[in-house]
């Protein structure tokens, strides 16, 4: 039944946002089909293949389809299976989130390469509202970025803006990072992403850091060049190497600590130190043993890497149960070979005495 709900879906519209909208109703009409056991997640699967072929022909004739689909299939299964059972029926398969997320990827690509496409509906109040949420808060905010923010210290710069350290006025605890770009210079930046909220405004996003942003003040003007703050915590370690505990900073002026001159303190004089012996130097037997487990190690890693890249992806259930013993058979390898050389060792030094 749940192929079939999703695969008339496929069918009856060619809407792309009607179509997860559908899927989205249908978890909500039967909450007790949260996990999709392997063959009803083929089933859907090759339905939705079967739609996609049919689709593609001008003739009638019934829909076929290949070994290969039946082969992608079983490995997008276990690409996106959970590795925990249900708590209720205790099957292991893919959940319905998982599942509508790997039909909204099939119906992107399918959009990209143009089996589908999107007709534009009569647009609702409140996605307009939506579109003209930036025009509205210009509109509405007259504050100026001084007014709402205390400047700090200037943490450092760049070839585009330099980055300080401020604070909202109302809460000075909560320390924030800002970034100030010029608008002379934001055009020239071609790893940013831009999104024109106004002729005299541009909020500049950047996408290496990717990371999640939550913009708190919007300020612009045809003189004055526009700001982005962002929390600190989150932030690369290059910003966190400047706020090194930013909920523990004091509630005091950030512009007394922009002017701050940094005191010199009498270092006290250094306690007698108490060295312990040096400790003994391995044998030749536990240096085989820590030489076979680093190369372990380094088998297993190259396994996961390859795994990872085959999958395009984190690895499913069975490929991690095999990369488990195979790391458990190795070192249990390397520690019968460490038992037999100190067993031979201590019979030598017994024949000897």
């Amino acid at each position: 039944m749940i192929c079939r709900v999703f695969g008339r879906a496929f069918k009856t519209t060619v809407v792309f946002e009607s179509r997860f909208r559908k899927m989205i109703e249908f978890t909500k009409i039967h909450p007790s089909y949260p996990w999709l056991s392997f063959p009803e997640f083929r089933e859907a699967f090759l339905w939705l293949q079967e739609e996609r072929s049919f689709a593609n022909r001008t003739g009638g004739e019934s829909p076929e389809v290949s070994t290969n689909s039946a082969l992608e299939s079983e490995k997008l299964f276990q690409k996106h299976s959970s590795t925990q059972a249900d708590p209720k029926t205790g099957v292991i398969g893919v959940g319905m989130e998982d599942y509508e997320a790997l039909l909204f990827r099939m119906l992107t690509f399918m959009l990209a390469s143009g089996e589908v496409e999107v007709t534009s509906s009569s647009p609702k109040a409140g996605e307009e509202r939506d579109k003209r949420w930036r025009e509205e808060f210009l509109k509405k905010n007259s504050q100026r970025f001084q007014e709402v923010y205390r400047k700090g210290r200037k943490l450092g710069e760049g070839s585009f803006g330099a980055v300080y350290e401020v604070a909202h006025r109302s809460n000075e605890t909560s320390i924030r990072v800002c970034k100030v770009i010029q608008k002379t210079s934001a055009d020239k930046v071609l790893m940013l992403h831009e999104l024109q909220s106004h002729d005299c405004l541009k909020i500049m996003v950047l996408e290496a850091f990717n990371l999640r942003r939550r913009v708190v003040g919007l300020f612009g003007s045809l003189t004055m060049p526009s700001a982005m703050a962002e929390i600190c915590a989150g932030l690369r370690r290059v910003l966190l190497a400047f706020v090194p505990a930013p909920s523990a900073r004091s509630p005091a002026p950030l512009a007394a600590a922009a002017n701050e001159v940094p005191k010199v303190h009498a270092q006290p004089a250094p306690a007698p130190q108490v060295l312990a012996p040096p400790a003994p130097a391995p044998t030749l037997l536990q240096q085989q043993f820590l030489e076979e487990e680093k190369a372990a190690k380094q088998k297993v890693q190259d396994l996961v890497k390859r795994y990872r890249a085959m999958n395009g992806g984190p690895m499913n259930r069975m490929q991690q149960i095999e990369v488990d013993n195979l790391f458990r058979s190795l070192i249990k390898t390397a520690q019968l070979k460490k038992m037999e050389g100190e067993e031979e060792e201590a019979r030598s030094q017994a024949l000897a005495a």
